[in-house]
């Protein structure tokens, strides 16, 4: 007997306190669930961003969670809130589970709902890089959707059984491989500190001012060890050089994926390649730990100089898509500035759709 949309929308739940064993216990056993899905990344962006978390899942016939929708509603900013799964720094969100389970429909759906109850400007759902061409036409069927942001990502295959370190640099291009070689011949000495993520958002800072970037804050990285657990979590990878530190990388570990998530040197070191140092010996730990993933996160097409740098890391390209739903028309005669100044850490719509075009 056929179960109606109606029905399974019965089945929708959402993560609450208190509830997070089984969902965390689901997302385990999902290879491709990345850390941006889990509980522990709710709670810090909760904190972090306000706003009101829906993290959606549905139970199958045998009571277990079977597929997840995880979403964020910001806090009214410009002309009202916006529904991102997810928000902040290219985190990925989109559906969590097997193709085969038929709760897809009522999940989206149900995020809809949660876009017009909220009375949201826009709504936004991000799929991710290991999603693949099936799971990306069901999207494109079934989504609501008025725009589709194209987006890009590099990741490193960690699928080595044995000489980790050798086969990683017979991988790498000849420039990788001089540069962390470099970082050795100038002495620079990696370790984990993890408590020197201080030191982190200080240079992130002043490289992000030195190109223009956002940067994220002070306060993100002092929240990072109350929401996850120091070398099962995160990990703070440092360079140093004369016992100073010059350089160090922020990663968070989940399921079987690395994310490089914050990487920093200090402008008067960036010859030595201390950072390409640390990146390497942080690529061999993983894999000796058995993570299949080293994810480099999204790259703008424009990016040419970051996008060779990762890409002779031996890393491949996968694409991932922003599924953007308009509500209110007024967006489009907001300025880029207005909407970064409105809704920071949130997605709104492509700056292409906006009358004003703004650099």
């Amino acid at each position: 007997m056929l179960i109606s949309v109606e029905q399974m929308k019965q089945c929708i739940s959402e993560l609450g306190d208190g509830s997070d064993a089984p969902y965390d216990a689901f997302l385990a056993n999902q290879p491709d669930a990345l850390v941006y899905a889990s509980s522990g990344y709710r709670d810090l962006l909760r904190d972090l961003l306000g706003g009101t978390d829906h993290y959606l899942y549905a139970r199958n016939d045998e009571g277990r969670i079977g597929a997840a929708l995880p979403a964020f509603v910001s806090q009214v900013g410009g002309s009202g809130p916006v529904l991102n799964s997810l928000p902040f720094y290219g985190s990925y969100g989109g559906i969590i589970g097997s193709h085969a389970h038929d709760s897809w429909k009522p999940l989206v759906e149900r995020f809809y709902e949660i876009a017009r109850e909220s009375k949201c400007v826009s709504s936004t759902i991000i799929s991710s890089p290991f999603d693949g061409s099936e799971r990306d036409v069901w999207y494109r069927e079934n989504l609501d959707y008025d725009s589709v942001d194209e987006r890009m990502c590099q990741m490193t295959a960690l699928n080595f059984d044995c000489d980790h370190e050798d086969q990683l640099m017979a991988s790498f291009h000849q420039k990788t491989r001089n540069m962390v070689r470099k970082a050795g011949k100038v002495g620079a000495e990696i370790s984990i500190e993890n408590g020197m993520l201080d030191f982190v958002h200080e240079i992130h800072a002043q490289n992000m001012q030195t190109i223009g970037g956002i940067a994220k804050t002070k306060r993100f990285f002092s929240l990072i060890p109350k929401y996850f657990k120091p070398n099962e979590g995160f990990k703070v990878y440092v360079a140093r050089i004369g016992g100073e530190p010059v350089a160090a990388v922020l990663l968070f570990y989940f399921n079987t994926t690395v994310e490089y998530f914050t990487p920093v040197i200090r402008a008067e070191f960036r010859d030595t390649q201390a950072l390409s140092g640390a990146i390497f010996r942080a690529m061999s730990d993983a894999s000796k730990a058995g993570f299949r993933w080293w994810n480099w996160g999204g790259t703008w097409t424009t990016q040419e100089g970051v996008y060779s740098f990762k890409k002779r890391w031996a890393a491949r390209d996968l694409h991932y898509r922003y599924f953007v739903k308009i509500y209110d028309g007024s967006l489009m005669r907001r300025t880029r500035q207005d909407i970064l100044a409105q809704y920071p850490n949130f997605y709104v719509l492509p700056f292409s759709m906006l009358e004003q075009q703004q650099q």
